[in-house]
């Protein structure tokens, strides 16, 4: 299947959003995903302090 943003690559990735019980899905090829990852966040990473994890550890 072809990346639906780009239509150029093979979709690599699938992206699912569920809102309300509507369930929408993309397919991606990998440089589509990294662009729409970086300019708007679609996989945000939890921010926290390494010392916060560490001394949760102990």
């Amino acid at each position: 299947m072809l990346c639906q943003i780009c239509k150029k690559k093979e979709a690599t990735i699938t992206l699912t959003k569920i809102v309300g019980g509507q369930k929408t899905e993309i397919q991606l090829c990998k440089d589509c995903t990294s662009f729409f990852s970086d300019k708007f966040s679609i996989f945000p990473l939890p921010q926290f302090d390494i010392n916060d994890l560490l001394v949760g550890l102990l």
